[in-house]
């Protein structure tokens, strides 16, 4: 069975797991419980995606189609129906919000990344990077792993967390299939893990620097607007890198745990020396492709350097979109990529990539996510820690479902209204701000969560059900270390 099919199932079991969202939906229609129109219709929309994709009833990229199909003929967004009177001008007005989902940067970053793995791997270059890996960390399965997790965290430090997992996707994928022609099998366990921990190392990373990802600047930006006071890079470091010290090896140990049944021979180093010799001196092809990977590689390392010093008018996700998709054109212009390459991009993953922006969109745009967030309002008379909890248990769920910057500024917005509406108080409020703020990060469930994770799905290694039943785990634990953290360490060095 391929990982992004549904399971091979009875014809009445499948009847009822397609049956089981649709019939929410339709109670949610006939007599709405929980939020009121249209953020109802939107919590029905979110449950039968998330229920199909989990329990892999339909194929993934079918099931992210449901926001374009759905959102035209539902009204979702209050805004439109108030501006679009009559039916046409309303489809016209939810095709517009939902439609630019599927096509966005983060789409595009995913795209031309994927295109250079594709050139890398058509002139044996991921080859030899993986035995240079392997020479350097060991063949281990527990080296190899361990390697992945740090050295993938360490890059999301400095650049995106989508670029970075875009970078390591082909190394890890050169690995696993060297691995795999030693063994002469397939490595299902080892093969899923190591594209876990590219994809958690990544989202785990971004946590610990300011620059690291969007939810931390979102932090910043608000702090600063807010409280008048500004988050530096040494204020964001004191809270965010110890949380990426303490949940790694918990990453760590969880994948371990996860390919403890794929049993390996170990490979000497005499070996890989032998392999690399194999290889002989490197290629025109190797050395070209190696040198755009560097160049792609470094723009989206130096990008808010290279757009400051330019004046360039882009944002940063904008500048790494046009630099991923220029490696691919200018490969495929010099022939060092083949136009028949094409063929093998997982362009299900890119609706599924798509997919999730837009279920983003109908979510914030609905009131949906108000209506779950308001619990945390709700919640503002328990005990701190407890609160604490429960500020980070929300925002990893929202960022299940919602991009994570909307994810974090929705959450300070109800954290600051609720427990400081004055804005007079930045002690007491801005811990559970900062504890919003590492836990939009920290979602591994599904791969519409964040990019790294649908980006690592796409390689086929890993199955729906194995990315939720790992992920779950690692939700609750970072949302519960996160909290933990913020309250009984963190907040003892924030300058309020």
């Amino acid at each position: 069975m391929s990982d992004a099919e549904p399971a091979k199932r009875s014809t009445a079991v499948r009847a009822i797991l397609i049956a089981v969202p649709i019939l929410f939906w339709i109670a949610q229609e006939i007599h709405p419980f929980g939020p009121v129109p249209p953020a109802n219709r939107a919590l029905a929309l979110l449950f039968m995606m998330a229920f199909w994709w989990v329990t892999e009833t339909l194929p993934i990229h079918w099931v992210a189609l449901l926001p374009i199909v759905v959102a035209p003929f539902c009204p979702f967004f209050p805004a439109v129906e108030k501006a679009a009177p009559d039916f046409g001008a309303r489809f016209i007005a939810n095709v517009k919000v939902v439609g630019p989902t599927y096509w966005n940067p983060f789409i595009m970053i995913f795209m031309g990344g994927m295109l250079i793995g594709v050139a890398m791997e058509q002139h044996n270059l991921h080859r030899r990077i993986a035995l240079r890996i392997m020479k350097v960390i060991g063949s281990s399965p527990r080296r190899i792993l361990l390697g992945f997790v740090v050295s993938t965290a360490f890059i999301s430090l400095w650049i995106s967390n989508t670029a970075t997992a875009v970078m390591m996707v082909p190394i890890g994928l050169a690995v696993i299939t060297q691995l795999e022609a030693r063994e002469g099998q397939r490595l299902p366990y080892l093969g899923q893990s190591i594209m876990l921990s590219i994809a958690y190392g990544a989202n785990v990373g971004g946590i610990g620097t300011v620059i690291g990802t969007a939810p931390n600047m979102a932090l910043a930006g608000f702090v600063a607007g807010q409280y008048n006071t500004p988050v530096t890079f040494l204020d964001y470091l004191v809270v965010g890198f110890p949380f990426v010290l303490l949940f790694l090896p918990v990453v760590f140990l969880a994948l371990a745990w996860l390919c403890r049944k794929e049993k390996t021979k170990t490979l000497s180093s005499d070996i890989i020396d032998l392999e690399l010799g194999k290889l002989g001196p490197m290629s025109r092809g190797e050395k070209t492709v190696l040198a755009v990977f560097t160049l792609t590689s470094s723009l989206w390392i130096f990008n808010e350097i290279i757009r400051s010093a330019l004046g360039l008018p882009f944002k940063g996700d904008e500048f790494d979109a046009m630099a991923a998709l220029l490696a691919p054109l200018l490969l495929l212009s010099i022939g060092t990529l083949r136009a028949g390459s094409l063929k093998r991009m997982p362009w299900d993953v890119l609706i599924l990539l798509g997919g999730s922006y837009a279920l983003a969109a109908v979510v914030l745009q609905s009131g949906l996510s108000n209506w779950l967030g308001g619990y945390v309002k709700g919640a503002s008379t328990l005990p701190p820690l407890l609160l604490m909890m429960v500020v980070t248990l929300v925002t990893v769920f929202l960022s299940a479902f919602t991009a994570n910057a909307a994810a974090t500024n929705l959450m300070m917005l109800l954290v600051s209204d609720s427990m400081d509406p004055t804005r007079a108080t930045p002690a007491r409020t801005v811990p559970y701000l900062y504890g919003a703020c590492i836990a939009a990060s920290c979602d591994f469930m599904l791969p519409c969560g964040t990019p790294p994770n649908a980006i690592v799905f796409g390689t086929r290694y890993i199955k729906m059900r194995t990315m939720a039943a790992t992920g779950f785990f690692l939700d609750i634990a970072a949302a519960l270390m996160a909290a933990l953290w913020i309250w009984l360490g963190a907040r003892h060095f924030m300058r309020f």
